[in-house]
């Protein structure tokens, strides 16, 4: 009887023990699916979303070397401009002094030449 016992267990044992590594098997078999379908998904939706972004990255990277070159090129106009404005405002003052030492003369002449 007891070997009999015995006899039943191994065979059990070794059902289960084949079950479990029919079960391995098949649960490797749905992890390589589930893994392909998840990584055809990220292919799929994932992939061209970050390579949109990766090409934004550069377009905006582009925009902004464009700006800072547009803004250099304002800097040197209001230099230009600067320039410009201070030799005129050194013109006019030229000008107002001639023009006051003129009229100075004038003065002074009309003071010495009236009757």
């Amino acid at each position: 009887m007891m070997q009999k016992s015995i006899m039943w267990l191994k065979e059990h044992i070794a059902l289960l023990a084949s079950l479990v590594t029919v079960m391995a098997v098949m649960g490797s078999g749905l992890f390589v699916f589930v893994t392909d379908r998840v990584t055809a998904q990220i292919n799929e939706q994932v992939m061209p979303s970050l390579i949109t972004n990766r090409n934004d990255i550069h377009t905006v990277k582009k925009d902004i070397k464009e700006i800072k070159g547009e803004i250099r090129d304002i800097r040197e106009d209001i230099k230009t401009l600067d320039k410009k404005v201070s030799d005129n405002g050194a013109n006019l003052s030229w000008i107002r002094g001639y023009l006051e030492r003129e009229h100075r003369k004038k003065n002074n002449q009309a003071l010495h030449t009236a009757p």
